[in-house]
């Protein structure tokens, strides 16, 4: 498994928040399960339904940054493209 970069994950605003009040259980959740997620997708462009991915969207945004075609299915989803 190679490295990882929090710039390249996209969640650099996310992983510098941390410990300083402004982030969220489940936006810690989300940036730390996001490298184990993204080594098992296909590579960038393709695209990615996320079933299930609540009202932060789970991990389309992340995706969307990566270069993925990202959308995501759920009745709490934000509004977006």
């Amino acid at each position: 498994m190679s490295l990882v970069t929090v710039e390249a994950t996209g969640l650099a605003p996310l992983v510098g928040d941390v410990g300083c009040g402004g982030v969220t259980p489940e936006q810690r959740w989300l940036a730390a399960l996001w490298p184990f997620v993204r080594t098992w997708l296909p590579a960038a462009p393709a695209a990615v339904v996320e079933i299930g991915c609540g009202p932060l969207g789970g991990f389309v945004p992340m995706l969307r940054s990566a270069g993925y075609a990202a959308a995501g299915v759920d009745p709490e989803a934000p509004e977006g493209p």
